[in-house]
């Protein structure tokens, strides 16, 4: 139990399940508040703001900086302002929520405005604790870290529009109606599998990197694993209690959501969590080459959710969702063959 609680990972997805739970709760008000029409719209300007008007321009540049704020607080391990400015923009949505459920907006536009100034606190107060807390810098050599930071941003920009496919396709290929329902069934279905995930990859990059041998880095795997898998088994749990509540009770049956929607979701959910392992194992310990090859995969298995989301159109939203799945699992497979060839390749025995 002690070693379960020291987990990096546990401690990570606690981080993460906080904003998390602030982001989901956001939307359920929402869309609660709002008509589904108008929610649906929200859901889709907030999916494009994370991925690229001013206003979507401005939440794009900023959500980009503060995500980039982020990682360097996370590389000097300062985990408590890395957790802040991760999850800031989701306690931010959970108050403007709050206030739309008070006030009754009929326009998505004011709560799309906070939002963006949410962005843009959480970046000025993250740089400017980067600038006055610098400690001692490792020089970098300027070459090797531009070509990796550049396999980086490719491979999470590739992921970035993974994670938003279905928001962007379901409008595209259904109707704004459907992609409200999806909105609603992400925050209380997919958030906890996300939380898993962002929690999973928090630590576990750099425990690998100063793992010195085989046994260490494989002893370090398989605990995180058994955590992300316990992780894992509470999600579903929690998620068959509290999906009739927030569906039936809170909602009252304004979006329809059947359980065949929440078993998919789980399932696109289970492989964002092994995908996460993957990834996170290749960018550990795989070579500038190894990153370069990862980040490949991440776009084809982009063409494959894109490809799976038109084919699946026609069986609706489910079969959209169904569709993305196909994205994730050739991402998490292909990755995890990856991160073995690097595992052996880092810790293969001196000539």
């Amino acid at each position: 139990m002690r070693r379960l609680l020291s987990s990096g990972a546990l401690r990570g997805a606690v981080g993460f399940a906080l904003g998390g739970a602030g982001f989901a709760l956001g939307n359920i008000l929402l869309a609660a508040a709002l008509p589904p029409a108008q929610f649906g719209l929200l859901s889709l300007l907030l999916a494009l703001m994370l991925v690229d008007a001013l206003l979507l321009f401005a939440g794009a540049a900023l959500a980009g900086s503060n995500n980039v704020s982020f990682g360097v607080h996370q590389s000097r391990a300062q985990v408590g302002w890395a957790l802040a400015l991760a999850q800031g923009p989701n306690y931010m949505l959970l108050l403007l929520a709050l206030a739309a459920l008070w006030l009754k907006p009929q326009s998505a536009g004011p709560i799309l405005i906070g939002v963006v100034v949410g962005y843009l606190l959480a970046n000025l107060l993250g740089w400017w604790h980067a600038a006055r807390e610098q400690g001692d810098c490792v020089p970098l050599q300027r070459g090797l870290a531009i070509r990796e930071g550049i396999a980086s941003v490719s491979i999470g920009i590739a992921l970035q529009l993974l994670w938003q496919l279905e928001r962007v396709a379901i409008p595209k290929l259904t109707t704004v109606d459907d992609l409200a329902t999806y909105s609603v069934l992400a925050a209380v279905v997919g958030a906890p599998f996300r939380v898993t995930q962002f929690g999973v990859g928090f630590t576990l990059i750099e425990r690998l990197r100063k793992a010195t041998d085989a046994g260490a880095a494989r002893a370090i795997l398989r605990h995180e694993i058994v955590v992300a898998l316990l992780l894992v088994c509470g999600a579903v749990a929690g998620i068959l209690i509290a999906a009739p509540i927030v569906f039936h009770v809170i909602l009252k049956n304004k979006y329809p959501i059947g359980w065949d929607l929440v078993a998919i979701t789980i399932a696109v959910g289970m492989a964002r969590v092994a995908e996460g392992f993957s990834t996170t194992a290749v960018a550990a310990l795989g070579t500038e080459r190894t990153l370069a090859r990862i980040s490949a995969v991440a776009w084809v298995s982009l063409g494959v959710g894109v490809l799976g989301a038109w084919i699946g159109s026609r069986a609706g939203l489910f079969g959209i969702v169904c569709g993305t799945l196909f994205g994730w699992l050739s991402l998490s497979g292909c990755g995890c063959v990856l991160a073995v060839k690097s595992f052996r390749q880092r810790f293969a025995p001196a000539d």
